[in-house]
């Protein structure tokens, strides 16, 4: 076997050992929480709606209706998702894991190489970034888009490197397609963080480059800004449909300080990085431990270490070591409160005071005529800020919080302890240097041996599998979902963080995507805003500007009629709550009563399609908003729209007078419903769906008719007199547009790679 192939070998086998259980156990599958919360539900979807020969557009089963193929963590695109139609999802699941931690090592064990030149050093870099703490929390948690797209890291670093440094058609083209498949992989954060850490990188290699070359240095710009945009072009048919959804969810406003801050690292964790036994002990602030579960083993560590003390001149280690130390303490000072305010801001200042004193001693004094490596000093400054940024609320002065409120990157993501993946990173690649620095063979291979066996010994024990493909649905509640009417929703009281041995044996709200039930709620951290809006009409909330960050639609005034509107027929309420038959005994009456849960049938839920003549005009959506809660409003009867909309309403006659008309459902699909008209008169065909771009109406399959925002957030079409088929489908421009930018991405990047040849 060629030396090349033999570390590769290694890393398949390491790969099949640790998940030799869900491998060859195919009914077995891994046991992380948002497996079965999320990806196994998501991904059946996704699944049957491609074995009906349908791109699954629109998801309509949980949030009363949402993009599908426009979320990005769909990843639909993506091409290990093709693996869902030929397997059970759950196992498919397993073998894409192990497929890109197999990748990460070889990405990692490459980039590595090509610099160090040494089969030990490089092999151990591969296995200290696929089998560290970072990947076995994903897997543990079940955070699977985390896995796919820090698995690219080494291999975007490496690609992107190449091509900058000499420029030619084949580097370029393969690190654009690398990129791309990064992109395409469903995990917004990890991109940010690994396009940005080339930003740093490549940056100060301009800054070198443009003192010994400013054409080269231009050239390297060029080069990387064209990698990254043709990247994106070619990720247009999921981009342009994304940004466009994303920019309509809560998430868009950005989320609150408090939550952007979750799960920062504080000192108690600290250990965590080098002891590899304490992560089942929830001290204080660990739980989830998942968040904090980012071992790097001592050994590692040290091997950076000294690859990087033999790399670059003792002022600039001690510059970093002292920051490194400074974080950590004024840290520790912060999180301990130590000293009551205002004496703590004081102590921080002194404690900056002296570390910028030690800063100067080292940069000025201490100088050293060693030739610095300038990518080994670029990759430990990017291993610092990703280790000092990880600790967030606790970063002295305040300082994360400034980030927060300046720079918006800091709004849309969450979970601090996220950016140690720089660190890890960047640990990988120093750890590969300083085995480098080894002269001895046999002394080499004992220490590749040792970090080996350390890391399968911990991640072992996060390989968790079970026989539970999803949380069950209670047998008695599933039966009856098997008799309700598709062409109406389904509400249940409870929601996603509101009770979690309900979530857990009773319903799960994503189980809608499974048993194909239409809710209005569902567990995602995209939320289109136009519903969250709507639900806090309906629960008499005040609409808020600025949103945290929701993971479902809280409806509490189950009893509002507004849910009418929703189509919402059935309703499961916990034993402890109202008896909706008993509350209102004309609008509900009871399915059924079990120890566990009563479920409700709403006899004036509205169907998915009424036809109305009555239009009221309001100036702006805040009087919308106001009307649809006073008792003024009739919601079967009329329908509320802004002055914008209401000049396309000038053929409704606006009447009370009852005006014979019958709307049928003829069928519906996820993103497709066919009704059948007869109307005396022009009106509004009001639909329970969502307003949202992309949503299409043809009358008799030819005329095109225009969809309207009614209701606050529901759809509404405008239909002439007559008897007709009409149907509502949902076709976004932004699919189209960057199909056909796609499309013509990779016609230029075929040509660009053939006329170079």
């Amino acid at each position: 076997m060629p030396r090349k192939l033999i570390g590769p070998f290694i890393f398949l086998i390491l790969a099949v050992f640790l998940f030799k259980e869900p491998l060859f156990n195919p009914q077995k599958n891994l046991a992380g929480i948002d497996f079965k919360l999320a990806n196994m539900h998501w991904d059946s979807f996704e699944a049957a709606e491609m074995k009906l020969g349908r791109l699954p557009l629109w998801n309509p089963f949980i949030n009363s209706g949402q993009p599908y193929l426009a979320h990005p963590v769909s990843a639909i695109f993506y091409p290990t998702n093709i693996l869902y139609l030929f397997s059970p999802v759950h196992y498919a699941t397993v073998l894409i894991i192990v497929i890109h931690l197999f990748m990460a090592a070889i990405g990692m064990e490459r980039l590595a190489y090509y610099f160090v030149k040494d089969r030990y050093a490089s092999f151990i870099a591969g296995v200290i970034f696929s089998l560290s703490g970072y990947m076995m929390a994903k897997i543990y948690a079940g955070h699977l888009s985390s896995i796919l797209s820090a698995a690219y890291f080494p291999l975007v670093f490496l690609s992107s490197y190449i091509a900058v440094q000499t420029p030619d058609t084949r580097s370029i083209s393969k690190a654009a397609v690398i990129l791309a498949l990064l992109i395409l992989a469903g995990f917004p954060e990890n991109t940010a963080y690994i396009i940005l850490s080339l930003v740093l990188v490549f940056f100060l290699l301009f800054i070198k480059k443009f003192k010994e070359d400013k054409k080269r240095a231009v050239v390297l710009v060029k080069t990387f800004a064209f990698i990254v945009g043709l990247a994106f072009l070619i990720d247009a048919v999921q981009l342009l449909p994304s940004l466009e959804f994303v920019g309509q969810t809560t998430r868009a406003q950005g989320m609150s300080y408090e939550e952007s801050v979750s799960f920062s690292l504080t000192p108690e964790h600290l250990k965590n990085l080098i002891s590899p036994n304490v992560y089942r002990q929830h001290l204080g602030s660990t739980y989830p431990l998942w968040e904090y579960l980012n071992y790097f083993g001592a050994a590692s560590i040290g091997l950076a270490i000294f690859g990087f003390l033999k790399s670059v001149s003792i002022s600039y280690a001690g510059l970093i070591f002292l920051t490194i130390i400074y974080v950590v303490i004024a840290s520790t000072v912060q999180f301990h409160q130590l000293f009551p305010l205002p004496s703590l801001e004081l102590f921080q200042k002194l404690l900056f005071s002296i570390f910028i004193s030690f800063a100067l001693v080292y940069v000025f004094i201490l100088k050293s005529g060693k030739k610095v490596s300038l990518l080994i000093l670029s990759l430990a400054i990017l291993g610092m800020i990703g280790f000092i940024l990880s600790f967030g609320e606790f970063l002295p002065f305040k300082l994360y919080r400034l980030f927060w409120q300046y720079i918006p990157l800091f709004k849309l993501f969450r979970v601090p302890s996220h950016y140690l993946l720089l660190t890890l990173f960047s640990l990988s690649f120093l750890a590969a240097y300083g085995l480098a620095k080894v002269k001895f063979n046999i002394l080499k291979l004992a220490i590749s041996i040792l970090i080996t066996v350390d890391f399968l010994s911990f991640g072992g024990q996060y390989i968790l599998t079970d026989n539970q493909r999803v949380y069950p649905t209670d047998p008695k509640l599933e039966t009856a979902i098997q008799k309700f009417d598709n062409n109406y929703r389904f509400y249940h009281s409870y929601g996603a963080y509101t009770d979690w041995s309900n979530l857990m044996s009773l319903f799960d709200p994503n189980a809608a995507m499974s048993q194909r039930i239409e809710s209005l709620k569902g567990s995602d951290t995209l939320l289109l805003k136009s519903y969250a809006d709507l639900a806090s009409i309906i629960d008499g909330r005040t609409i808020v500007p600025f949103s945290s960050r929701p993971i479902d639609v809280v409806i509490d005034n189950y009893n509002s009629p507004l849910l009418d509107l929703l189509s919402t027929r059935y309703f499961l309420m916990l034993p402890y709550e109202p008896d909706l038959s008993s509350l209102d005994p004309e609008r509900f009456r009871t399915l059924l009563k079990t120890e566990r849960f009563n479920l409700y049938e709403n006899v004036k839920a509205m169907p998915k399609g009424t036809m109305i003549y009555k239009v009221i005009t309001k100036a702006n959506n805040d009087s919308i908003a106001s009307y649809m809660r006073s008792f003024d409003f009739k919601y079967d009867n009329e329908v509320v729209v802004d002055e914008k909309t209401s000049k396309l309403l000038k053929s409704i006659p606006s009447t009370n007078k009852a005006i014979l008309s019958e709307v049928n459902v003829l069928s519906r699909s996820s993103g497709k419903t066919m009704f059948e008209v007869e109307t005396a008169s022009p009106g509004v065909l009001l639909t329970s769906d969502l307003y949202y771009p992309g949503w299409k109406a043809k009358l008799n399959g030819k005329q095109s008719l225009p969809i309207i925002r009614v209701d606050y957030a529901l759809s509404g079409i405008i239909v002439p007199a007559g008897k007709y088929r009409l149907d509502m489908y949902y076709l976004p421009e932004s699919l189209i547009i960057g199909a056909i930018i796609t499309l013509l991405a990779v016609s230029f990047l075929g040509i660009f790679i053939f006329k170079k040849r």
